[in-house]
């Protein structure tokens, strides 16, 4: 088979993609950035280098379309670079389920948002191509290998700085650039990621506020008002109990909040006001602020936070919940509701299928890691390298939810699907980890069964769950 005819395959698809869907689909997020784009008023209650590209980008059009390009550019040329290197070895089954899995529709139906979070994706799964196909050897020439790092760094940056939580990706992907084998040492990973992102916070609201001209909005308020509330129902109401007017908010919160996003606190479109209330008894007080009651409620009731945040991850891991949770909650006419369409219908079940969620996409990472692990103990291979990779960035970027999560959308984990989809063809048809998984076929059995019970739960839970009210 020729490599390059794989490599037009894959574009020429990504090419269809892009025309039949063009020019893609705003949400109420991308549309605030917008406003700010046309407004030139920048704020950083999104990471505003999303924005500052789509100005730029506004000199070939206007609205979505040319976001659109760029996303579906970088998505496109990441999955051909990817497959080519498998491919490059003859591993042709591997390099055309790669492709197969990484344009499924449950992907493709996500990347035509246009979204802070696909952004992200597409720009980490490009840098890790690039730095794969140096590894592998794609690029022979010095100045070519250089140009490459430096373009792989910067792309790096650039989807560290479109969405926050991708701050705890970078000394991973520094990792895999300069000491890959470092990979295979787990503790060490997590240390260096939870380090290099806490120490990288503070530069990026550097770089958004004094180089990308950002205002500060305040968006850690959603964070901290969502686990004052989540902390408050499960028998912490003392955190507000100061405040003019606390039986009232006390009240509220109690009627407003849900686990499954922190909007139900804030819009009236729920009519509830917790939020802008609880700011306002806090300035008519002139007590303690927001971000050291939030500190407090933690310190003072951990097991109610506990609770909330393992509550707030089960939902936006789409584990033990009922069909169409969100929408339930959001009291959204939607697929599945009894007035969807029959097509709505059959989208949602693609969209929200339990064999694509996040808990699956996690269960799958989770058990492939000990054995990637264990290969890079015995191999120097670079395609298991990019395999290790990316399920540590899939592992890493899906575990910062279960602290900073405030919402439940599937999109959120739209780079651990994709991530995990494109690992799994190389860590099955790696001959080092198919050589140990022959060895303990007790333990590969094993491999298989904890995803099936993960899925059979959640399938269970989908039809056993009644709505949340």
């Amino acid at each position: 088979m020729n490599r390059w005819l794989l490599v037009g395959v894959c574009l020429l698809l990504f090419l269809a993609f892009f025309l039949l869907r063009f020019p893609g689909e705003p949400n109420s997020d991308s549309n605030s950035q917008y406003h700010q784009i046309v407004t030139g008023r920048f704020n950083d209650w999104h990471p505003p280098l999303m924005a500052r590209i789509w100005e730029a980008l506004t000199l070939f059009g206007a609205g979505t379309g040319p976001i659109f390009a760029f996303d579906t550019i970088f998505y496109g040329c990441g999955v051909a670079l990817l497959a080519s290197l498998p491919a490059r070895r003859g591993r042709w089954l591997c390099a055309y389920c790669m492709i197969f899995l990484a344009a499924q529709p449950m992907l493709l139906m996500m990347s035509v948002n246009i979204a802070k979070d696909i952004m992200m994706a597409v720009m980490l799964l490009l840098a890790v191509a690039i730095i794969g196909a140096v590894q592998e050897g794609l690029v022979a020439a010095r100045p070519a290998r250089t140009l490459c790092w430096a373009l792989a760094l910067l792309i790096v940056v650039m989807a560290a700085l479109v969405r926050s939580n991708a701050v705890f990706l970078v000394a991973p992907m520094l990792v895999f650039a300069g000491r890959p084998a470092l990979m295979a040492r787990p503790m060490l990973m997590l240390a260096l990621s939870a380090v290099g992102g806490v120490l990288l916070v503070p530069a990026s609201n550097i770089v958004n506020h004094r180089i990308l001209g950002a205002s500060d909005a305040g968006a850690i308020r959603s964070l901290q008002i969502f686990d004052i509330a989540g902390i408050m129902v499960r028998g912490g109401d003392d955190v507000l109990a100061d405040l003019p007017g606390a039986q009232a908010l006390t009240q509220d919160v109690h009627r407003c909040y849900s686990p499954i996003m922190w909007d139900t606190l804030a819009y009236a479109h729920w009519n509830c006001h917790v939020l802008k209330n609880v700011e306002q008894a806090i300035r008519d007080s002139g007590g303690a602020s927001l971000s050291s009651r939030w500190t407090g409620a933690i310190r003072r009731h951990p097991l109610a936070y506990l609770r909330h945040r393992l509550t707030h991850y089960n939902s936006t891991l789409y584990f033990w919940v009922p069909v169409h949770h969100t929408e339930a909650v959001r009291k959204l006419n939607t697929a599945g509701n009894r007035g969807g369409s029959f097509k709505n219908r059959l989208l949602d079940q693609v969209r929200y299928s339990p064999l694509t969620s996040p808990v699956m996409m996690v269960a799958i990472a989770l058990v492939l890691l000990p054995w990637i692990i264990a290969a890079l103990r015995v191999s120097r291979d670079a395609l298991l390298r990019v395999c290790a990779i990316l399920i540590w960035l899939a592992l890493i970027y899906t575990g910062t939810f279960l602290l900073v999560g405030v919402a439940t959308d599937q999109r959120y984990f739209f780079f651990t699907t994709l991530a995990v989809c494109l690992a799994l063809p190389l860590a099955l048809s790696d001959a080092t980890i198919r050589a140990m998984m022959r060895r303990h076929s007790a333990l590969a059995v094993a491999t298989v069964g904890v995803p099936a019970a993960i899925l059979a739960l959640t399938v269970v839970a989908r039809y056993m769950l009644p709505p949340p009210v």
